[in-house]
């Protein structure tokens, strides 16, 4: 048997290295290349996108040569010879699709939905997604949530490899890790029919490899991404048989193995999500391209990525022989190095989301400061002269964070009424009376600005449009984000106070009817 699988990877090898050859000078003759046709396109030249053709052509070749050498050598293979046209016809589809859109173009909705009747294909084949693992035992879907999980999956697995193939080289190697993986997990399995499909797609994909790397001079396209993730979406499925699919690393190995691409995938989806973008539009901030941003070369950012597509492999087989507490110890640590590798990415939606979720823990602190607005519009409401505005004025500021507020009065106001104000500055000037209230410390004296921060401005006019002048809030730049509901705050806020500095402004002219230019007496 090790001999067999010896024999499939050489030849897949040498058969590889001579078709992509093959393939590319044919393209580089005939003219079939692509230009890069937009921002998300790394390469500056046109270069043929048919490298999947190569790797096609070879495991199609030696698997069927190798079925007949093993049929000869009488070895008997864990899984019967008839899974091989089941494999390949519906990877072939997948692979169609892919060869379309390279030479010339298939819409996303279209391409979805023939990646569906592919994947339907392989479940009529027995590629199945069967168990989901619980707290206790295990649950078996029904046909209708096996049938959906496992287009899910396929198709799924099936455009992550399609979306990181960003960068010469990567989808390639990536694929190359998650095969080997599989490949050992079936060989630990006796499941020596996928591992031998394993060798033979390893070996195809490293004679690819050479043509690929930085400055590749032939990509996978399409054909070769398609085709890729959607064998090694039905081989992780059939090699995670091996561990009894009902068992909680049933799951996680596969999902560990390929996790590089998945990881990309969920992001590349919840970011169009979040910045209400179409799902299937290409952008520039795929994982790779994150990277590069961040100052790394092309050649250092796909062995950043092979690393981590090295490391998520080794991580899979560790799985293989623990128990439900070491598997989830493993899952966790892979979580926390996976939450901190993306806040490193530096996402925005990424950020937004980790600042919403800091925001639900400081909705405590939010409520208690909105209260105190409630209390001192409330007070405002109340009051009956110019210290009791200021009071209230000034237990909203502290409770809200605010180090000093200005209150500019309008020159209408008598200044009987605003006279020997508790703890305040008072200064008069042509545009009216200006009272400031600061935190000890806070001001600089002598600065027309002292605040190295921000400043909200409330023109304050009442319930009859009355303008009795502006309150400026003011908070310092500390380092600390200001917990404050803006929103809430401005909210009757203007109109509360305005209200109660025209109760306050003595004397006033009083009419019999409320009108609208009323103004307040000096």
């Amino acid at each position: 048997m090790i001999l067999l699988h010896l024999i499939a990877f050489l030849s897949s090898l040498g058969i590889s290295l001579v078709f992509t050859r093959w393939v590319r000078d044919s393209a580089f003759r005939n003219g079939w290349l692509r230009p890069p046709s937009s921002s998300h396109h790394i390469h500056e030249r046109a270069i043929p996108r048919l490298g999947g053709i190569a790797i096609f052509a070879t495991v199609l070749v030696v698997t069927i040569v190798m079925a007949g050498l093993a049929k000869a050598l009488h070895v008997r293979l864990a899984t019967p010879m008839g899974k091989l046209l089941p494999i390949i016809s519906p990877a072939a589809l997948a692979f169609l699709i892919g060869v379309y859109d390279d030479l010339r173009y298939i819409s996303a909705t279209r391409k979805l939905l023939l990646q569906i009747v592919a994947a339907s294909l392989a479940y009529a084949a027995g590629f199945r997604v069967l168990f989901v693992p619980l707290l206790f035992g295990s649950h078996e879907f029904g046909h209708v949530a096996s049938f959906l999980l496992t287009v899910l999956w396929i198709v799924g697995i099936t455009n992550a490899f399609n979306l990181i193939d960003g960068l010469d080289g990567l989808a390639a190697g990536s694929a190359l890790f998650s095969i080997s993986t599989v490949f050992v997990v079936s060989v630990a399995g006796a499941n020596y029919f996928t591992s031998w499909i394993a060798v033979c797609l390893a070996g195809a994909v490293l004679g690819f490899l050479p043509f690929n790397v930085n400055p590749a001079t032939l990509f996978l396209g399409d054909s070769g991404s398609l085709f890729l993730g959607f064998m090694l979406s039905i081989l992780a499925l059939s090699g995670s048989q091996t561990q009894k699919s009902s068992t909680l690393a049933g799951i996680a190995i596969p999902i560990v193995a390929l996790g590089l691409p998945i990881l990309d995938t969920s992001l590349a989806v919840f970011r169009r999500f979040i910045s209400g973008q179409s799902l299937f539009a290409a952008d520039c901030d795929h994982i790779h391209h994150r990277l590069l941003k961040r100052g790394f070369t092309h050649r250092q950012v796909v062995l950043i990525l092979y690393g981590v597509s090295a490391l998520l492999g080794l991580l899979s087989l560790t799985l293989m022989s623990s128990n439900g507490s070491r598997i989830a110890i493993v899952l966790l640590m892979l979580g926390v190095g996976i939450g901190a590798g993306v806040q490193a990415l530096r996402y925005p939606e990424v950020l937004e989301l980790l600042r919403a979720a800091e925001r639900t823990w400081e909705q405590k602190e939010m409520m208690v400061k909105n209260v105190a607005v409630r209390r001192a519009t409330d007070a405002m409401a109340q009051s009956q002269n110019l210290t009791q505005v200021i009071g209230a004025l000034i237990n909203l500021s502290e409770k809200n964070d605010f180090d000093a507020f200005e209150l500019n009065l309008a020159p209408q106001f008598s200044s009987t009424a605003i006279a020997n104000p508790i703890g305040m500055t008072l200064r008069k000037d042509a545009t009216g009376w200006n009272l400031t209230w600061r935190r000890d410390g806070v001001l600089v004296e002598g600065k027309s600005d002292p605040f190295s921060g921000w400043k909200l401005t409330l023109e304050l006019v009442t319930k009859y449009q009355e303008k009795c002048g502006t309150l400026a809030l003011f908070r310092y730049y500390n380092g600390d984000t200001p917990r404050i509901d803006l929103g809430f705050l401005t909210d009757g806020l203007h109109s509360r106070l305005a209200d109660a500095l025209a109760r306050a402004a003595v004397p006033r002219v009083v009419s019999s009817t409320p009108s609208k230019d009323r103004a307040l007496a000096g």
